[in-house]
């Protein structure tokens, strides 16, 4: 008996220990990531990642054609030029080499005041290394400018002035009311370097650290953070409440105002960056706070459904945006709350007044499961469309919607009510010629769905 017992406590013993070691080992995983991420303000619109800087940064900029593409954007552009600066002084000194190979790297992307945006660097800075090394790296980097210093909240900020105006060379950069601005600024702070063009911005990220609060209290920002995988090259963070005030800054102000409505998308959306030289992936998860007005929060009680509208998708697409639905009307009944303002309201009576109908029940009640926008490139085929002006026909890419629909006679006799023409399409010499209908109103698909 004696020995029963003795054996059952070692077996209790030994599996607590494995419990206890289990579970020390996930808090281990979870033990809190760099602490640069505390320095990152909140106004971040995007975060990038990374722990392996000049591999990923030589694969994507020296082998990925996407790449090369995309630098046609300001904000490529922008964040290659200083990304390539930091890289560049990688590759010359021994000490920096040792941080970004053993550090993860932070960039954030920030819009400010004059409707312009700015990146923000940070890193860690290991004790071993030590803050002086870093600052005469950066002093003897400096040739042919002026460091100033300044305090700030506990701080000390250094910026690099140019001597004169031949050392301005990139944006941000231009001369201020008081001679030249700033080409770099950056602070040591608590064990952390933060870099940036914009001094302001090194402020905010000081003001951040002392705060006490950071993104990790963030709970949405939280959620999406224990996502990341961990054989990744790089970490992309989407800040959905500040990033469409980015994108706006490079398009047309036509379409300014629709991207900032995107503001109330999701709240963060964490995604793994893989490169390959015809090939960006982002692969990750969209976290939505179902307490607060988002768009994602409308498909909460929505089953996922199979795709085949991708199955008639032109040949030529270039872009698609697929929603399914395994309840469309409870979807509805959610959007129309959620997209509810006086300005679309009136619209909506405007054109009931004028089609004396239901607009609503007549483009959208016959709507199954699905529904996709689709762009498509003009395919040269014996296909011709009589259409009513010379600028529609020379529209390089097609927009259109497909819907799928539970009762097609229904939704037919519906649409044409709404219609106030007819054209003809003549898909090739075997089939008969198919009538395209002209809905009286335009931009009502928009204004309701």
């Amino acid at each position: 008996m004696v020995k029963r017992v003795i054996v059952l406590l070692l077996l209790l013993i030994f599996s607590g220990g494995i419990i206890v070691f289990l579970y020390m080992f996930e808090e281990e995983k979870k033990l809190p990531l760099s602490i640069a991420l505390s320095a990152i303000p909140s106004s971040s619109a995007f975060i990038i990642e990374t722990n392996h800087t000049h591999d990923s940064w030589k694969k994507l900029s020296e082998t990925n054609i996407i790449w090369q593409e995309l630098l046609n954007v300001n904000l490529f552009a922008e964040l290659d030029n200083q990304i390539t600066f930091f890289d560049s002084i990688y590759i010359l000194n021994p000490a920096v080499k040792e941080i970004l190979d053993k550090q993860c790297l932070y960039i954030s992307a920030h819009k400010n005041s004059e409707n312009t945006f700015n990146f923000l660097f940070l890193i860690n800075i290991p004790p071993n290394i030590g803050s002086t090394a870093i600052l005469n790296l950066l002093s003897n980097l400096s040739n042919g400018m002026t460091i100033k210093t300044k305090e700030y909240d506990g701080s000390i900020i250094r910026e690099f002035y140019p001597d004169s105006l031949e050392n301005v060379s990139s944006p941000g950069t231009n001369p201020n009311k008081k001679g030249y601005g700033p080409v770099f600024s950056f602070s040591i702070y608590k064990d952390i370097f933060i870099g940036s063009k914009n001094s302001m911005l090194v402020e905010d990220a000081v003001r951040q650290v002392n705060s006490g609060v950071s993104l990790q209290n963030d709970f949405a920002f939280s959620k999406v953070l224990a996502t990341s995988g961990e054989m990744a090259e790089v970490h992309f963070y989407l800040n959905h409440n500040y990033f469409p005030g980015i994108i706006s800054l490079m398009t047309k102000a036509d379409y300014s105002n629709s991207l900032l409505k995107l503001k109330n998308f999701a709240d963060w959306t964490a995604m793994d960056l893989k490169l390959k030289p015809n090939t960006i992936l982002l692969n990750g998860f969209t976290f939505s706070n179902d307490s607060l007005r988002r768009f994602l929060n409308l498909f909460k009680d929505q089953k996922p459904q199979e795709a085949r509208l991708m199955e008639i998708f032109p040949s030529g697409t270039s872009s698609f945006i697929h929603f399914g639905f395994s309840n469309f009307s409870a979807f509805y009944k959610a959007f129309n709350s959620f997209a509810d303002s006086p300005e679309r309201e009136e619209k909506i009576i405007s054109i009931e007044k004028d089609c004396k109908c239901n607009i609503q029940k007549t483009m959208v009640s016959w709507v199954e499961n699905e529904m996709a926008i689709v762009a498509s490139q003009q395919e040269k085929k014996n296909t011709e469309l009589i259409f009513e002006s010379q600028e529609e026909r020379q529209q390089p890419i097609n927009y259109f919607g497909l819907f799928r629909s539970h009762n097609i006679e229904e939704a037919e006799k519906l649409l044409y009510n709404v219609s106030d023409s007819i054209m003809t399409m003549l898909v090739d010499s075997t089939s008969p010629q198919l009538e395209v209908h002209r809905l009286k109103y335009q931009g009502v698909f928009p204004l309701l769905l």
